[in-house]
């Protein structure tokens, strides 16, 4: 019995845009841009929006910090304990969660302001993670633009079919080892 099938990968964010309503066009500064005349980089990318947008949690876990610094002005850290990143929200206008607290995605964790070195600057969020030193942002929030999508799968790269066998071969209801193997198709 033959069974043709195909296979689908695609990019999609790990996390929720931390800013309530945003969009891959809110966000204008990136990550590793020169910050005070080259002496830093941007460890983060900064996300525009109307100040008082809700900043939300891009995903579940848990507030380790909250408090007030030079740069980031209002600022929150959460500590997200199934990837064990920490994630750092800068510039709020105002702060709506405590340390310690339990968080789930979408949760309300504070405003968008301009605080800190952002006195003179749109309201925005600067969002920062960090594991073992900072890491680029963008692979984690940005939406792969419409077109990708849109665009047909071209399965002619192949030189040859790729070929099973069932005696062999177990197919899975999801991506994992323990995950429920599906009924035999023959």
């Amino acid at each position: 019995v033959n069974a043709w099938y195909t296979i689908d990968i695609s990019l999609t964010p790990v996390l929720i845009n931390p800013v309530y309503g945003a969009t891959n066009k809110s966000i204008g500064s990136f990550y590793g841009a020169p910050r005070d005349n080259g002496k830093r980089s941007h460890e983060g990318v900064d996300i525009f929006a109307r100040k008082g947008t809700p900043v939300i949690a891009p995903t579940d876990g848990v507030i380790t910090r909250v408090g007030v610094n030079t740069l980031g002005g209002k600022v929150v850290w959460m500590r997200d304990l199934k990837r064990r990143h920490s994630y750092y929200f800068a510039h709020l206008d105002s702060q709506m969660v405590q340390p310690g607290l339990r968080v789930y995605q979408g949760h309300v964790l504070g405003l968008v302001g301009n605080t800190g070195n952002a006195k003179k600057t749109p309201p925005h969020l600067h969002f920062g993670i960090y594991q073992s030193g900072s890491k680029d942002p963008l692979h984690y929030i940005r939406q792969m633009e419409a077109a990708v999508s849109t665009l047909p799968n071209d399965t002619a790269f192949h030189q040859k079919p790729l070929r099973t066998h069932p005696r062999t071969s177990l197919l899975r209801a999801g991506p994992s080892s323990s995950s429920v193997p599906l009924e035999d198709p023959c």
